[in-house]
C-alpha cells in the first residue's frame, strides 16, 4: 500500500537550491514531504532521531563533510544502506561520479540551473522513485 506522502530528505547546504527544489515540487503539484539538514554532519543524527526518509538527495560540495564522505557513512549503517541516495550537485568531475557509485549512490544528476530544469529533476526522481521503483518499507 503506497503512502500518501512520500518523504524526500535533502543533504543541501546552500538554502537557494532547498528554496528552488520546493518551489518546483510545488508548481509541479507533486506529492512529497521535503526536510533538509544542511550538511552531512548532520545527517546522521537527522536519521537517527527523526523518520527516515524514503529518499535523500545529496550534495557533494558541502564545508564539513562531503557529500561523498556522508554517503559512505549512510551506506555502511544498516539500517540506513537501504535508503537510496541520489547525488545531486554540481560537479561534473568524473571522479566524483566514480566515487559516489563506487559508495553506492544510486544515482547521480548535475543540479539544474533554472526553475525548468528542476521542474524536469523533480519530475523525473519522482516518476522513477515514487511511481515506478519499489522501494523498502
Amino acid at each position: 500500500m503506497q503512502k500518501e506522502k512520500n518523504h524526500l530528505l535533502m543533504v543541501e547546504d546552500n538554502e537557494s537550491y532547498f528554496v528552488a527544489l520546493k518551489a518546483s515540487i510545488k508548481r509541479c503539484g507533486i506529492p512529497l514531504e521535503v526536510d533538509r539538514v544542511e550538511d552531512g554532519d548532520a545527517l546522521l543524527p537527522y536519521l537517527k532521531t527523526q523518520q527516515k526518509p524514503d529518499l535523500i538527495l545529496m550534495d557533494i560540495n558541502m564545508d564539513r563533510m562531503s557529500g561523498l564522505e556522508a554517503l559512505r557513512h549512510v551506506k555502511k549503517e544498516p539500517v540506513f544502506k537501504l535508503i537510496p541516495v541520489v547525488m545531486l550537485t554540481t560537479s561534473g568531475r568524473a571522479q566524483d561520479i566514480q566515487e559516489a557509485y563506487q559508495n553506492h549512490a544510486n544515482a547521480y544528476i548535475r543540479k539544474p540551473y533554472d526553475d525548468h530544469g528542476f521542474d524536469r529533476v523533480v519530475i523525473g526522481l519522482y516518476d522513477f522513485w515514487f511511481s515506478l521503483a519499489l522501494l523498502p518499507q
